[in-house]
């Protein structure tokens, strides 16, 4: 009988003390230790950095101890944090595990439409291996991808018209949207060899002196190119934009015409066209970053976690 009486509240106790924690604040304590700065320790976990602070502050309440406090480059953990982050890592491994096979689907006999968002550049890089590996693993599933324009699908995210959005221009710091980084690209100049305005090596006095073309979704003819050039009170002479970001290779063959475009499209066209040559810009250019999102209503389903992992692993391999 005491034996029976002493079980239960042993057990009454556990039970208690596993419904007192959120045990998602774990994963905080990891990325914050790994990270040390709120600010890309939010955007790693697709938070905004308010809702990180919310959230480091339950930690502090729990564990009683500030866990990370302000350094001149960003956070530092306390002797708490860094006792609790040299365990951790075991213990989301197996509550990873645990929701992982609990979710676990056949994927063999699963039928879906899965939606993409995103941009030609994207289809380029991702639907030939992603299909080849869709047919592989969940052959029942079907793909469709449609073009987005300049600012992130929100409405169809949330009512289940977009499973994902994939561009290099999307910016949200939303709740109910989550993000990832999938790769990083640089500009570079498309130019046929026979170009009449480049003489030797790229510079900044050809590349004005010549005329452009650019990818542009919005109609006007103002790109990313054109900010930076601006910055040093330059200005270069566009003559056409379109939306395509594969038609403008076309268009430089065998032309005067400068293509101001990210590397892996420049790198195909010289694959195919080997009259077309390229060069680092004469300036200096921000890298533009992919990112998918993708909305709450969608984050647990077993499924698109897949893709969306898979997706990861295609884009990111070759991250130059």
């Amino acid at each position: 009988m005491w034996a029976s009486q002493i079980a239960t509240f042993c057990c009454e106790e556990w039970a208690m003390n596993i419904l007192s924690k959120d045990l998602n604040l774990l994963v905080l304590i990891k990325i914050l230790n790994e990270e040390k700065n709120l600010t890309r320790a939010a955007k790693k976990m697709g938070i905004s950095q308010p809702a990180l602070s919310g959230k480091l502050n339950r930690l502090r309440d729990e564990f009683d101890d500030p866990l990370f406090v302000k350094s001149q480059s960003g956070v530092t953990p306390t002797p708490k944090a860094l006792d609790l982050a040299s365990r951790i890592d075991s213990v989301i491994r197996i509550i990873d595990d645990f929701y992982f096979k609990s979710n676990d689907i056949d994927l063999k006999a699963k039928t879906d439409i899965i939606t993409l968002f995103t941009t030609e550049y994207v289809d380029f890089l991702l639907l030939p291996k992603l299909l080849a590996k869709v047919d592989e693993v969940a052959p029942n599933i079907k793909l469709r991808t449609f073009n987005t324009s300049i600012g992130l699908p929100e409405k169809e995210l949330v009512n289940g018209e977009c499973d994902i959005a994939i561009a290099g221009y999307f910016v949200k710091e939303n709740g109910n949207f989550y993000q990832q980084n999938l790769r990083t690209d640089k500009f570079v100049a498309l130019y046929d060899k026979c170009n009449k305005n480049v003489k030797g090596d790229l510079s900044l006095e050809n590349y004005l002196r010549s005329s452009h073309i650019l990818t542009t979704f919005s109609g006007d003819f103002d790109g990313i190119v054109d900010v930076e050039l601006r910055k040093a009170n330059k200005v270069r002479k566009v003559v056409a934009g379109t939306t395509s970001f594969l038609v403008p290779q076309e268009i430089i063959s065998k032309s005067n015409y400068i293509l101001s475009c990210l590397e892996p499209l420049a790198d195909k066209s010289i694959h195919t066209n080997s009259n077309l040559v390229k060069s680092d810009l004469p300036f200096s250019v921000k890298r533009v970053s992919i990112k998918q999102f993708w909305h709450e209503r969608t984050h647990y389903d077993p499924l698109r976690i897949w893709l969306r992992k898979e997706i990861f692993n295609i884009l990111s391999v070759d991250d130059k």
